[in-house]
């Protein structure tokens, strides 16, 4: 049995993707590599999901968490639609 590279871990967690709006460290954590034993990073899976944009495959949102003070930034992305 061979184990899926990363590449083709990431292919499939990004074909199964719905038109909700999912954090990237989600979708990392879904796409398991190496039997199961480990997932990707959120770089990594960003790359993957970049490459996927380039193609018109899939969206991508900055959210911001926080009003006052420190704010933070969140990715998310959706397999666009049509």
């Amino acid at each position: 049995m061979t184990l899926p590279t990363k590449r083709e871990a990431a292919d499939q967690v990004i074909m199964n993707m719905t038109n909700e709006w999912v954090r990237l460290k989600d979708l990392a954590a879904r796409a398991k590599c190496g039997n199961g034993k480990w997932s990707l990073s959120k770089m990594e899976m960003a790359r993957f999901l970049y490459e996927k944009e380039k193609q018109g495959r899939v969206e991508k949102k900055l959210i911001r968490i926080g009003g006052c003070g420190a704010s933070l930034q969140r990715r998310v992305y959706r397999k666009k639609r049509g």
